[in-house]
């Protein structure tokens, strides 16, 4: 009943799962939002106290920013009590789209002599919202949604030339075109070339990001046992490993549920199958910390444990005790039988996880649900052969030949 271990396939590291990932982003998106927001407020008050002590007429900067001040604090605040991130991601982007629409109605309302410099902040605020749009909606709801507010940002102005001006904008317009038209030209083809470049890279960005989930979805289901959801015996390995390598004390237990074959010929294999979930639902609720669980193969399971042989028996025994109490489906109470061993001095995985076996073959001989812990290792064990150390040709992830 001796297995034959394989050597540990490298992987991505399990325990940051895709979840997690997310959770990491979504926090590191509202350190840099409150940054900015704490930033524009003292922009902002600068700005406006310069406008105030000495007037240029731009009437967005009076009248505007002691709002756009307010909004920042309350984002702010918003954020430090731990509020939905993409609610404000949602409202900064209408802000700065009023914010642009109060621009350019404005314009015709400016003193001629500050016609482009009130233009040049209407672009930036195009910048900011398309960026805005970017992290907030799809590729193309937020191309389209930065492309109509460029659109307007550039039409308005030559409409006002034209005559489509309230009363009294048009020779604000008229003086300032007359001396600067093609200044309006580079000073509105600038942004339409920033925009082409942010918009190659939101291309990239939402095509990449597609790519990554596939490869953490990928990865997570070639190391997750699809039936109980534990680490499949691919993922158990490099832990295995590592604690054949480490000096601390480790244990591992192997687990296996008594007459399985019986439950599957007597039930049916759906009913089996329940078992298996069970079982793993069970070790999963009571895994200590530290411990790695998984399904090793069939109705056997292994647990990985940072201690020495006789805490593992103890929580082995724990273990078997509360599974003896479940009863699953039309299967009745359900045993197992628990092999323990620890990792010796210098003892490669093989030699510990073949102990390990001979221990649980041992429960099983002496009447099954009970707890049997290995023997130290003998000094003349046989060690696995060179072809059984050697190790394999790491696999490459299935998403790898889809890249």
């Amino acid at each position: 009943m001796t297995r034959r271990a394989q050597a540990p396939q490298p992987h991505t590291d399990l325990t940051v799962l895709p979840d997690e990932r997310t959770a990491r982003l979504d926090s590191t998106r509202r350190r840099a939002y409150l940054c900015i927001n704490l930033v524009g407020m003292v922009v902002q008050a600068v700005v406006w106290i310069s406008e105030v002590l000495h007037p240029s007429g731009d009437l967005g900067t009076l009248y505007f920013n002691p709002v756009f001040f307010v909004m920042c604090g309350f984002f702010a605040v918003w954020l430090l009590k731990g509020r939905p991130v993409a609610l404000t991601e949602r409202v900064g982007l209408a802000v700065f789209a009023v914010m642009l629409v109060f621009r350019l109605l404005t314009i015709p309302l400016t003193s001629s002599s500050y016609f482009f410099e009130q233009l040049q902040t209407t672009y930036w605020l195009v910048m900011i919202a398309s960026v805005i749009s970017f992290l907030v909606f799809d590729f193309r709801r937020a191309l389209l949604g930065s492309l109509a507010l460029y659109a307007a940002s550039v039409a308005v102005p030559w409409l006002l030339w034209y005559g489509v001006t309230p009363p009294g904008g048009a020779g604000v317009v008229s003086a300032a075109l007359a001396s600067g038209a093609a200044r309006l030209l580079q000073l509105q083809l600038l942004p339409g070339i920033a925009l082409m470049i942010m918009w190659s890279l939101a291309w990239y960005r939402e095509h990449f990001v597609l790519e990554r989930q596939l490869v953490d979805l990928t990865e997570k289901l070639a190391h997750t046992d699809a039936l109980t959801g534990l680490n499949n015996r691919r993922a158990l390995y490099p832990h295995l490993a590592c604690a054949a390598q480490q000096d601390a004390p480790a244990s591992v237990l192997l687990l296996d549920i008594d007459h399985f074959k019986a439950v599957n010929d007597q039930h049916g294999h759906n009913v089996g199958d329940a078992v298996l979930v069970q079982v793993a639902a069970t070790l999963r609720a009571a895994l200590p910390a530290g411990a790695v669980l998984g399904r090793w193969g069939g109705e056997e399971f292994l647990l990985l444990l940072p201690a020495a042989q006789s805490q593992a028996a103890a929580l082995a025994r724990a273990l078997g005790q509360h599974l003896a109490g479940l009863k699953v489906a039309t299967a009745g109470h359900i045993t197992v039988s628990i092999g323990v061993a620890q990792f010796g001095a210098k003892e490669s995985l093989h030699a510990c996880l073949s102990r390990a076996d001979r221990a649980l073959y041992q429960a099983k001989q002496q009447g099954r649900n009970r707890v049997c812990a290995a023997g130290p290792k003998a000094a003349d064990e046989a060690e696995p052969s060179a072809e059984e150390r050697m190790p394999l040709a790491p696999d490459l992830p299935l998403a790898a030949t889809l890249l």
